[in-house]
């Protein structure tokens, strides 16, 4: 009588099968990476008024975006979108710079040896849209501020607006006219200036050249000179 050991007998039980190593799955490794279609790093500079815009990021593999520094308060960056096989679209906005001082944070993308480096800087306002209180300044010698019991009223008709303020106790209008309703920050433009004293004209000034320094939601500031301006309410 023969009597099998019990290994020999287990291993005879056991299924037949054939068993090989997996290697970890790997993400490919990236063969190009561009932001903006730049390789290298590369600085954007940005309008103190502030911007929204978008990166385009282009690149044959995963990448990612990090901060070198503490992410910056005025600055935020939304969800990337794809827009094609190897392409993708970063939102992001800077918000208005209201102080003396410019401002600036990096970003960088990178995608396995790639890596590219964008720093935003953006620029001071000029020292004119510091001062926010409507009014024209300077203008004929004087100042003439929509304050006490000055009032002040915008009128749009078509495509321009006129600009008034009304200085009750003298029955004096000041009226910037002819100012188009479309404005960008940076061009120049041609307004009239007229003040009108109980009913009659006393100045009249057809053709004002004027620089547009900038425009937000409700106020425009326009430079006559250094010291004639006007900052007018929509």
């Amino acid at each position: 009588m023969r009597f099998y050991r019990p290994v020999l007998l287990i291993l005879l039980l056991l299924p037949v099968c054939c068993c090989r190593h997996k290697e970890p799955t790997q993400e490919p490794e990236a063969d190009y990476l561009l932001v903006d279609r730049q390789v290298t790093d590369f600085t954007r500079s940005i309008s103190p008024d502030g911007v929204e815009s978008s990166f385009t990021i282009s690149c044959d593999a995963e990448w990612e975006l990090s901060f070198p520094e503490e992410p910056v308060p005025w600055m935020t960056v939304g969800e990337s979108e794809k827009t094609g096989k190897n392409s993708w679209t970063l939102p992001y906005a800077v918000s208005s710079n209201e102080s003396i001082y410019p401002r600036n944070t990096k970003l960088v993308f990178k995608a396995g040896e790639h890596s590219i480096q964008v720093t935003m800087e953006q620029g001071v306002p000029d020292p004119l849209t510091l001062n926010k209180v409507p009014g024209f300044y300077g203008v004929e010698g004087v100042n003439v501020l929509p304050t006490g019991i000055r009032q002040s009223s915008s009128l749009h008709y078509g495509n321009y607006w006129t600009y008034r303020i009304l200085d009750p106790s003298s029955l004096t209008v000041h009226a910037l006219g002819g100012i188009p309703w479309d404005l960008a920050s940076g061009s120049h433009i041609s307004v009239s200036y007229k003040t009108v004293r109980q009913g009659m004209e006393e100045s009249y000034d057809p053709s004002v050249d004027v620089e547009v320094v900038r425009v937000t939601g409700t106020l425009v500031w326009l430079r006559k000179s250094e010291s004639e301006y006007f900052i007018i309410e929509r």
